[in-house]
């Protein structure tokens, strides 16, 4: 589908250059995963976090508008992030698959931390990662799908089949095997 004025000043339609922008922003060959905030930091209207948060909750929109129609999105979520909408537990492996560099170096701490504190230390560094640090992008979520459908109905669903139906097959999204 072209429209008048699709196009820009290098002949590409407005629709090649938005995916290529959109290639820019999203570089992630682990998949995207949302960063952790200060449970401290300020949601007030107009901060970064709450930006954030609302940036989540149109994507998130998008997304549940995708399933429910069918369509698929060019959208590198991590397996970790499926893990989290579908309401299961994350722990130091779920790291690695976002952030390979940050889970190599908890899992070198090993040497580092003491056997009396590392249990407690591992736990701690997995819980601002993965549960408190991201408590409100996760609200976010939820609300937006609840927002298009109950977020329940994804229950019957692993992150693998979640994936599949919102990305389709990944190799399809490849660079040498799209149009």
């Amino acid at each position: 589908m072209e429209l008048d004025g699709d196009d820009d000043k290098n002949g590409k339609s407005n629709n090649e250059s938005g995916t290529a922008v959109a290639a820019d922003l999203v570089q992630t060959t682990l998949g995207l995963f949302p960063r952790p905030w200060p449970p401290t930091a300020s949601a007030s209207e107009g901060s970064q976090i709450y930006k954030t948060i609302e940036y989540f909750r149109l994507v998130v929109r998008v997304m549940a508008i995708a399933l429910q129609d069918g369509r698929l999105l060019d959208l590198p979520l991590s397996m970790a992030f499926y893990k989290l909408v579908l309401g299961q537990e994350l722990d130091l492996y779920d790291i690695l698959s976002f952030d390979a560099e940050f889970g190599k170096t908890l899992q070198e701490l090993h040497a580092l931390v003491n056997i009396n504190n590392l249990e407690e230390f591992i736990s701690l560094v997995v819980d601002a990662t993965v549960k408190t640090g991201i408590t409100r992008q996760m609200e976010a979520i939820r609300d937006g799908f609840n927002q298009v459908f109950d977020i329940s109905s994804l229950q019957i669903f692993t992150p693998q089949e979640l994936d599949y139906l919102l990305c389709g097959r990944r190799e399809l999204w490849e660079p040498d095997t799209t149009c």
